[in-house]
């Protein structure tokens, strides 16, 4: 009786087996990383800067140093200054002499491409070398570009589409979106039209930033006239502004809040009788994905006979 009643308890127990308490399983979301822009001033591929590519077994590569190409290859966009067209035209300017007429003639090898593609660069065409020649260069400026991917802005004095001369780039990054325009002081529709690309954009995305080509050259700092556009493009809604042209580093200014970086200076040029011109300025932009906010960070680099690296010393 005893083994019977042992028995039909261990079935009883082993068919109901005690009631364990139910396991929360935690999913940690995933972490959204901030979008990291990097801005540089100017870039220009031609006179001694294209002699030391064709010499150098890196090719366009030799003009950065490992370092700062690494930087820029790990930001999700690098926005430059393209200071002149992409052509399969000869170089008028290589070789030529310092402060002739053809010193300032640019044209810029279709090899380039790689190297813009390579560091993540959409390229700013808004600029007073753009119309080196003509609008048959600037046209196959905008083949190369589109051909290989990379993304462009800009005002210029040729007909973008048929009743345009000024392209705003959009850059989307999961829900975020940057509307990238520029303001051209030299050639092309001007400040009432970056003013107008500015309130259009504005209702449609996240942020606008303005990439300028403006000022005097070699000035250090900007002048009243330049200061007051630059309020006049703050107040219509950019949220940011970007300056390039005057081959020097000039002031960055805070204006309710947003900030103006007046001129970042060279990036890639061959321009060697002063300091200041050897000099530049990198600017990273991290947009909070959650906020919105903006977080800077900035780099001085060094120019040397046509290599621009990070600079040991703060300018």
């Amino acid at each position: 009786m005893k083994i019977a009643i042992l028995l039909a308890l261990f079935f009883l127990n082993s068919h109901n087996p005690p009631t364990e308490a139910p396991q929360t399983t935690i999913v940690d979301e995933p972490k959204i990383e901030p979008l990291r822009i990097v801005f540089v001033g100017d870039m220009q591929f031609d006179r001694d800067i294209r002699a030391l590519a064709e010499r150098s077994s890196q090719g366009y590569d030799a003009l950065l140093s490992p370092e700062l190409s690494q930087y820029l290859q790990n930001a999700d966009l690098v926005i430059g200054n393209l200071e002149g067209p992409i052509t399969d035209n000869q170089s008028i300017s290589l070789g030529s002499e310092v402060g002739s007429t053809r010193n300032y003639i640019f044209t810029f090898s279709p090899e380039i491409t790689s190297f813009l593609q390579k560091h993540s660069f959409a390229v700013n065409l808004g600029n007073n070398h753009i119309n080196n020649f003509g609008e048959a260069g600037f046209l196959q400026t905008q083949s190369y570009l589109d051909s290989a991917g990379i993304s462009w802005l800009g005002q210029v004095p040729y007909k973008i589409s048929e009743d345009e001369t000024s392209k705003v780039f959009v850059y989307t990054k999961g829900a975020e979106s940057i509307a990238f325009i520029n303001y051209n002081q030299f050639l092309g529709p001007g400040l009432d039209a970056a003013l107008r690309d500015i309130k259009y954009w504005k209702p449609t995305a996240d942020k606008v930033i303005v990439y300028t080509h403006w000022g005097n050259e070699y000035e250090k700092k900007a002048n009243a006239v330049i200061q007051a556009q630059a309020k006049q493009l703050l107040e219509v809604g950019a949220d940011l502004i970007i300056g390039a042209h005057p081959h020097v580093v000039q002031q960055m200014e805070i204006i309710d809040g947003k900030r103006v970086y007046y001129s970042l200076g060279n990036f890639i040029f061959d321009q060697y009788f002063s300091p200041e011109v050897q000099q530049g300025l990198v600017v990273e932009l991290e947009v909070n994905p959650s906020t919105g906010s903006f977080e800077f960070l900035e780099h001085p680099v060094q120019l040397r006979r046509g290599v621009t690296s990070f600079a040991a010393l703060p300018l």
